[in-house]
């Protein structure tokens, strides 16, 4: 018994992390590319599998927290979840609709394995780890993929894909809302390497920071400056305590200092300088070139993009002729994009609402709104009461207003990444409120809520396995057809 005991120990230690480290790679995309394929359905169903087993273990291991705070989350979140759900028998696509369920079911998940969990720090460093080695795939795609299309005879629709794919974009379904999801991570980030120091969180807060850059997302960019210098206004203030000890001239924290010195310049060193090297005179790598012709552009144009939100005005005015039509149920969670074609008269097209309260009532109407605004105003007051407490929530609270701000002029809630990671921070505000007063639950309560989740879980991957392979079938179809 105890040797079974010691086992399921070390499988919550290796599994629990799991479905974290993959948030940041459901991004949405699938393509089946030269050189490497970004596979959605494997990712997605992986995912699933490995939430599902760090449930299982940690409720079998017995290693989790009250689940009192977990049903006060699923107080304020239903009411947003159960529109999509009687949505259903009115929706015009309800195969998205579905699929938009589908997301919110791993945010159920997501947000019950974090409450449970007795080490969230460990799962916030694997969610991080998985961002780090999402950077790693840009960079891979700039020097590897990119280069190895552009050799490949590319003609019509694939010639134009390959055209808009300057920007490398990991698993998103593009660079933008990559930037998003990393504005919203780096806090978190920034949490660890000035409270832990150490050169793995370090290394970590300036690789996402240059991930940040790198996807080029002006908004991203913009967000990132200013919760830069509310940090630092906090932190000259002495109003944010992260236990920072005074150094000491002694040698160690002098070798320790020089340390992370020398690492945060040779990794920008590493990442930025053979960008630049790339873009001489022999401009020998076509997509950096094409990297560093957009990087001047938006620079230039920048003031001319921000005074026109980049066309999203246009977007945003067919948006808002949809939601006219039918203000009080929308058209269905995932829908937009029909709704949105109804109103299209030409000139800029995009199949998302770049903006999450638009998206919001365009597919769920005022009725959609009001609920996802009474889970918004219970974040409000959690967040009130517990910046009192500091430390990682204040960083929580940052990454919550990036996100949010981010959300309203962008693609954001459409990917699951952003989505899901949006839910996780703010579901902190709800679940950790007023804990000395959250009465127990009883076991009763506590195996529902858990059979409930497995349930949900269960059918997500049985809805993910079948939409991914009849979405497979297709592409052999398309592709048999035109050989």
């Amino acid at each position: 018994m105890g040797l079974k005991r010691i086992d399921l120990y070390r499988l919550s230690h290796l599994f629990l992390p799991l479905p974290f480290f993959l948030i940041p790679f459901l991004g949405g995309n699938h393509l089946s590319l030269y050189y490497v394929t970004i596979d959605k359905f494997w990712i997605e169903s992986t995912f699933i599998l490995f939430l599902i087993l760090a449930i299982l273990i940690n409720v079998v291991n017995k290693k989790i927290r009250e689940i009192c705070g977990f049903i006060r989350f699923l107080t304020f979140f239903l009411p947003f979840a159960a529109v999509g759900v009687i949505s259903i028998f009115y929706t015009w696509n309800r195969f998205y609709t579905i699929n938009n369920l589908n997301v919110l079911s791993w945010v159920v998940g997501v947000v019950f394995l974090f409450s449970i969990s007795e080490k969230r720090e460990t799962l916030l460093k694997a969610l991080l780890a998985g961002a780090v080695l999402s950077v790693f795939c840009m960079i891979a795609q700039t020097y590897l993929l990119f280069p190895n299309l552009f050799k490949s005879s590319l003609t019509g629709s694939d010639a134009i894909a390959l055209s808009e794919r300057v920007v490398p974009f990991s698993s998103f379904i593009n660079e933008s809302p990559l930037g998003g999801f990393f504005v919203t991570l780096l806090p978190i980030a920034l949490y660890f390497a000035l409270l832990k120091k150490n050169i793995l969180s370090v290394m970590a807060s300036l690789l996402i920071f240059f991930g940040l850059l790198f996807s080029m997302s002006r908004i991203a960019i913009i967000i990132s400056f200013i919760y830069f210098v509310v940090l630092a206004f906090l932190i000259a203030k002495k109003k944010l305590n992260l236990s920072i000890k005074s150094v000491k001239s002694t040698g160690k924290n002098k070798r320790k200092i020089l340390t992370l010195f020398f690492v945060t310049i040779l990794t920008y060193v590493l990442l930025i300088l053979p960008l630049y090297g790339a873009w001489g005179e022999g401009k020998q790598n076509k997509s950096l070139h094409r990297i560093h012709e957009r990087i001047v552009n938006r620079i230039k144009n920048f003031p001319e993009h921000l005074s026109t939100l980049d066309g999203r005005m246009s977007l945003w005015d067919a948006g808002i002729d949809a939601f006219s039509l039918k203000p009080l149920v929308g058209y269905g969670p995932g829908a937009y994009d029909n709704a949105y074609r109804k109103f299209y008269s030409g000139g800029l097209y995009s199949q998302h609402a770049h903006s999450s309260i638009l998206e919001i009532i365009v597919e769920t109407g005022v009725i959609g709104l009001l609920s996802f605004l009474f889970y918004l105003y219970s974040v409000t007051l959690g967040l009130r009461k517990l910046l009192v407490n500091n430390g990682i929530y204040t960083f929580f609270a940052i990454s919550f207003v990036s996100s949010f701000i981010f959300s309203i002029l962008n693609i954001s809630f459409e990917v699951p990444s952003y989505l899901i990671i949006f839910f996780i921070f703010t579901s902190v505000f709800i679940t950790d409120v007023e804990k000395e007063k959250l009465k127990s639950a009883n076991k009763p309560v506590s195996y529902i809520v858990f059979c409930f989740i497995i349930i949900l879980l269960a059918s997500s991957f049985f809805f993910t396995s079948r939409a991914g392979l009849a979405d497979k079938s297709i592409q052999r179809v398309i592709v048999n057809s035109c050989v």
